[in-house]
């Protein structure tokens, strides 16, 4: 029941990592679908959760002072691919628009 409380964790790891691919896919040209990005978001944001615990980080371990942090770098990375957007636009906003 507790690790429920890993859920929030997760869920900002996972939007962090999927907006730090898109942010290399601007910088670096990069032509990749939503799929791609939202399927090795999914997966990143697992093993980032998950891996400490199997390497003996305990559950308590997981603050509202990391996860406050963590929260930080996701609005940052959201601001500068929001930025990223104009200058150096991707078929996979358009892809994003439609949904």
């Amino acid at each position: 029941m507790h690790y429920f409380l890993l859920v929030p964790f997760y869920v900002f790891i996972a939007i962090g990592v999927f907006l730090l691919l898109s942010i290399l896919c601007r910088v670096l040209r990069l032509k990749l679908t939503a799929n791609a990005l939202a399927v090795t978001a999914v997966v990143v944001g697992v093993v980032i959760v998950l891996l400490p615990l199997f390497e003996g980080i305990q559950l308590s371990d997981y603050t509202g002072r990391r996860l406050l942090v963590i929260g930080a770098v996701t609005f940052l990375l959201a601001t500068i691919d929001t930025l990223l957007e104009s200058l150096l636009p991707l078929p996979l906003d358009a892809e994003l628009a439609d949904l």
